[in-house]
């Protein structure tokens, strides 16, 4: 009997929740930092790109494969694309001109070499994983300014059905709410986007909600990252230490 590719990615890993907030003071991002399988409320999924973006991911954070080798061994491999992003965002010094481009291609590179080195040997152990069936192995979320204009936008990491990762796909928002991964509706909470103390409570509500129907998916501290003309600061982060 031959030994079988193993390829581990997290079943629960699509469910974060991640909202970004358009007003006319400023744009805000937030993001759970649960991290499941194993269970964990210490995972960093929200980080500042520059001076005026903050990102954050959902889907897979972490690969682990394990590829049965001739001589009997195994290769093993990992790819923490947590520490990645935060490599890639603390790296950025740009005016966001070119901000997207620069965020798919210096994750997508990395990507890329796992992919071909520890999934594509055996591509069918990672699609049998797939369970239910998702053709993105995770997203990039994010806010910028470019040029004093405000954006928010995705970056979309899909496989195709061989097995093989395909290039990333960009899209951009205008909703004056938008949602990633566990997203719930608003639909009985009050809430007011005319000032920082209203967008903040409407954060938690939300959280909230969505933590209490996802407990084994979403929670633990949230994360908040605020854009306005001066820059992009911190409101709220969990002490990473």
């Amino acid at each position: 009997m031959e030994a079988e590719a193993v390829v581990s990615i997290p079943r629960n890993s699509h469910g974060t929740m991640i909202l970004a907030v358009r007003t006319n003071h400023g744009l805000y991002l937030a993001c759970d930092s649960r991290l499941t399988n194993p269970a964990s409320d210490a995972a960093q999924k929200i980080f500042r790109c520059g001076s005026h973006a903050f990102i954050a991911i959902s889907g897979t954070v972490i690969h682990r494969s394990s590829l049965p080798q001739p001589d009997g061994s195994e290769l093993n491999g990992t790819l923490d694309l947590m520490k990645l992003l935060d490599r890639v965002s603390s790296k950025y010094f740009g005016d966001n001109s070119d901000l997207i481009e620069y965020l798919a291609g210096n994750v997508h590179g990395p990507h890329w070499t796992f992919w071909q080195q520890y999934i594509m040997p055996e591509p069918q152990a990672f699609l049998s994983a797939q369970l239910p069936f998702d053709t993105t192995v995770f997203t990039i979320s994010g806010i910028a300014t470019v040029n004093g204009m405000a954006l928010v936008f995705q970056i979309r990491f899909p496989f195709l059905a061989s097995g093989q990762l395909d290039k990333p796909i960009v899209q951009y928002f205008d909703h004056e709410i938008t949602g990633w991964g566990k997203t719930v509706e608003a639909d009985g909470i009050d809430y007011t986007l005319a000032h920082r103390s209203g967008v903040l409570a409407f954060i938690s509500a939300m959280f909230t909600r969505s933590a209490d129907r996802h407990p084994d998916a979403v929670g633990g501290p949230t994360d908040i990252g605020f854009l306005d003309g001066d820059g992009a600061r911190w409101i709220i982060r969990k002490d990473l230490d």
